[in-house]
């Protein structure tokens, strides 16, 4: 499943801060990183991304 994406950021040690827009829509600003698929989601998408891919 998706982790927060500021989470998963701060784990790596990292104290700049970057905007990264959903890698689905394109339109909203990412707040959920999935490691497994490599990509970044907003809160809308992040919901379907979940349904459909829980097993990661």
């Amino acid at each position: 499943m998706a982790s927060n994406l500021e989470s998963s950021l701060a784990a790596k040690g990292s104290d700049t801060l970057w905007d990264f827009s959903c890698d689905a829509c394109n339109k909203n600003e990412a707040q959920f990183y999935c490691e497994g698929c490599s990509k970044c989601y907003c809160g809308n998408c992040v919901k379907l991304h979940n349904q459909l891919f829980n097993s990661h």
